[in-house]
């Protein structure tokens, strides 16, 4: 019943709306959104359609941040400013951000801050609740702060207020952010449960909006040129299996890898290379550091636009190995088995060369 028809229906909804247009804003700043992806997306290629469950997955945040801000309102802290829109502009670029806070916090002695909420899932508060922070958060956070500038110069630190999605505990991030240095400080951590007394960070991220403006004008001049910027993540990163633009970006990577480097000099892993070999031949006791190996590797691969090279005794092949895999979006499970596919998996590979 129900449980057939709901997610077909935010589907369906989200997908009649039509206006999720790109323009940059606060929402998209920060490093850690694939400037791939966003490129994409003011080119208006055309992206996979949102699953309903991921509408409602979005949806459900609105509607936890909605009832936090209900149970502010029971305390002894005013709350107002709710949805007001700030603007955020730099010299030397064209374009004007534009966004909406989600509100202004004030404590019993009158002081305020900016207040932004998140609802995220268990594994990002756990993650957060390390003492680090997404970087996209403190930038929109920032961006905010010198957007209210305007109304409220006083405001110069943000409560960056995270809710966990699956545990209803609550962390808290203090961040402040100095204009002229375009600076911006997370000074202090809060998790509910765990004590009223916050722990000092002090994390500095320096130049975090000019830095948010040169991501912009570099999507607007691929966007211009035709052309597209290196991926930001390997194909089995999250954030890669969850764009809308995965089927699209991934699609002629088999071509991509043949036309990469071979004979690279890759002498300044030497050592990681020593160390993956080692990794690999006590696999049980070593799986986490051969992978943390791994991906140093594949880094410098990258840089090098290579899949293959010398490392001092070492030969490092990068190659891509066919495997099947299912579409999950084509069962009913009882044509399963026409659901199967071939699609490239990279296999990297590293061996010693032998001494005569």
């Amino acid at each position: 019943m129900l449980a057939e028809i709901l997610h077909k229906i935010a589907a369906q909804e989200y997908q009649e709306k039509g206006d999720n247009k790109y323009y940059p804003r606060p929402s998209l700043a920060g490093p850690e959104r694939c400037i791939r992806q966003m490129v994409y997306w003011r080119l208006g290629v055309p992206a996979t359609p949102l699953p309903g469950r991921g509408v409602m997955v979005f949806d459900d945040s609105t509607w936890h941040e909605q009832l936090t801000d209900d149970w502010i309102r029971k305390s002894a802290y005013g709350l107002h400013s709710e949805q007001m829109k700030v603007t955020i502009s730099r010299q030397g670029y064209q374009f004007i951000l534009h966004g909406k806070i989600d509100g202004i916090l004030q404590d019993m002695l009158g002081k305020e801050l900016h207040l932004e909420h998140k609802a995220v899932s268990h594994f990002s508060w756990q993650e957060m609740a390390k003492g680090d922070p997404h970087a996209d958060m403190v930038a929109q956070d920032c961006m905010y702060l010198d957007g209210l500038r305007e109304f409220a110069p006083h405001i110069d630190h943000s409560l960056l207020l995270i809710k966990n999605k699956n545990t209803a505990q609550y962390l808290e991030f203090v961040i402040a952010y100095i204009p002229k240095d375009d600076l911006a400080i997370v000074e202090s951590m809060l998790v509910s449960g765990e004590g009223i007394e916050p722990v000092i960070l002090n994390r500095e991220y320096k130049g975090i909006i000019e830095d948010c403006f040169a991501k912009f004008q570099k999507i607007e001049d691929c966007a211009l040129q035709g052309k597209l910027p290196e991926r930001q993540y390997q194909k089995d990163h999250w954030r890669c299996q969850y764009c809308q633009y995965h089927e699209t970006c991934w699609a002629n990577y088999e071509k991509e890898f043949e036309s990469l480097a071979m004979g690279v000099d890759l002498s300044e892993i030497e050592e990681i290379c020593a160390q993956y070999v080692k990794a690999s031949k006590s696999f049980n006791e070593a799986k986490t550091s051969k992978e943390s190996l791994r991906a140093q590797i594949k880094k410098v691969l990258e840089e090098k636009h290579a899949r293959q090279g010398i490392a001092g005794n070492y030969i490092v092949n990068d190659i891509l190995v066919p495997r099947t895999e299912i579409d999950k979006g084509l069962i009913p499970k009882a044509i399963l088995a026409l659901c199967e596919r071939k699609a490239p998996s990279e296999r990297l590979t590293v061996r010693e060369v032998k001494k005569k």
